[in-house]
């Protein structure tokens, strides 16, 4: 008995064909790659390297640019570091003395000005100890750095003139020398001087090369007459006032410190934003080189395809020769074997994502210093050079494959 006739296939059987068509060259492809498992690992290779690198290596890139981003969002876009600075190597450094830091208070374009000097010191409660940075500040700390305090308070201007024995402690100099009780209104040792604790700062992701939540901060008045004796301060921030133009401040705050020193310029003001600003275009000329060179090992994955695509028609040139015989045309040739690399490529792009994941993830859980920020824009980027990179170096194997003479490819062995 004979069916009746499926007349959506009548009506769409060009492009039932197109996808039969497809699907076969993709069966065929994958019949390919498994009957040669070795020459399919070594093309598959060069595809996984390259993706791996270009993610991971952007990845890397895209990370230090954003904790970059990140601290100049902590610290803000108007604060500059004043310092002493030999205006010759023959001459000593210069000192940013008590009366350089009034007279730059007392500009309309400042908004604090904040003397900081620091060692590190042996800190201890009971018996625990624990060494940390013990820096000198004034009572406008929290509002220069945006850091405040997680319980407590900060010191006040009135501790700060009185030079009172008093700290504000880091979250790990708490977890350290205060376990399993309350800190506020205990007395430790900062060296073999007695202070109280008022208050415990927020806890803050650390630098490369710093502890940012093992330090103290006790009042500088108190830090140059109890700890570290008569000192210059070791660097002064200046936070800048927003409604007037950073680099008219830094003018102005040059200006007066020429006048004050002499004409001398044996000091040195850093603008902050100008700096990290200088970093990120330093980071992001390096995630282009990083990428040009992970692009490189990728196009080299590119030509291993093509390498081995050829070999593959030659090795398949009677088969190539016993399928036109039997009425395939050029393109469903050409179809088969672009379809093939395609395919390589595909499998090789999902592999190298997958292992370019297991590589950050292991950087980050080796070092926790690692900067990485996966960008979705990138990983469907190195995936889209894979597949380019299949279809654009699969083209020649094909196309050569498609121009066989049936007649000669049937007479090869």
């Amino acid at each position: 008995m004979l069916h009746p006739p499926d007349i959506t296939q009548v009506e769409h059987g060009q492009s039932t064909s197109l996808l039969a068509s497809i699907q076969d060259a993709a069966r065929a492809a994958r019949r390919s790659m498994v009957a040669n498992p070795v020459r399919t690992a070594l093309t598959l290779l060069g595809i996984i390297i390259g993706v791996a690198a270009v993610i991971v290596m952007l990845s890397v890139a895209e990370g230090a640019k954003r904790m970059i981003t990140k601290e100049m969002g902590v610290f803000g876009t108007n604060l500059m570091f004043l310092d002493g600075e030999s205006p010759s190597p023959q001459a000593p450094e210069g000192v940013i003395s008590a009366s350089d830091l009034r007279a730059i208070a007392r500009l309309p374009e400042v908004d604090f000005v904040e003397p900081t000097v620091g060692e590190d010191l042996v800190l201890r409660y009971g018996n625990a100890y624990h060494a940390g940075y013990v820096r000198g500040n004034s009572a406008d700390y929290p509002a220069v750095y945006h850091w405040p305090t997680a319980s407590g308070r900060f010191f006040s201007h009135d501790e700060y003139h009185r030079a009172a024995a008093v700290a504000v402690i880091g979250h790990k100099v708490r977890e350290v020398l205060f376990p399993a009780q309350d800190p506020l209104g205990e007395f430790m040792l900062i060296g073999q001087t007695p202070f109280q604790v008022v208050g415990v700062l927020k806890e803050k992701d650390n630098e490369a090369n710093f502890d940012r939540n093992s330090q103290v901060v006790v009042p500088y008045t108190t830090a140059v007459t109890r700890l570290y004796g008569p000192t210059d301060p070791d660097y002064v921030s200046i936070v800048a006032a927003e409604q007037y133009p950073l680099a008219h401040t830094e003018r102005e705050i040059n200006a007066i410190l020429l006048k004050l020193h002499g004409g001398v310029a044996d000091f040195e003001l850093d603008n902050y934003a100008a700096s990290l600003d200088s970093q990120q275009k330093i980071l992001g000329q390096l995630s282009m080189m990083l990428g040009a060179i992970a692009a490189i090992s990728l196009l080299v994955g590119g030509i291993g395809v093509m390498n081995v695509m050829l070999m593959s028609v030659r090795e398949r040139t009677r088969e190539i020769g016993i399928r036109m015989a039997t009425g395939a045309r050029q393109r469903d040739i050409m179809r088969q074997f672009l379809t093939e690399s395609v395919l390589v490529s595909l499998v090789g792009g999902v592999v190298g994502i997958l292992l370019a994941f297991a590589l950050l993830l292991l950087a980050v859980l080796i070092s926790d210093d690692v900067p990485v920020a996966i960008v979705p824009a990138v990983v469907a980027g190195a995936f889209s050079c894979a597949l380019v990179t299949g279809i654009v170096f699969g083209f020649t194997p094909a196309r050569r494959a498609a121009q066989l003479d049936p007649v000669a490819a049937l007479a090869s062995e």
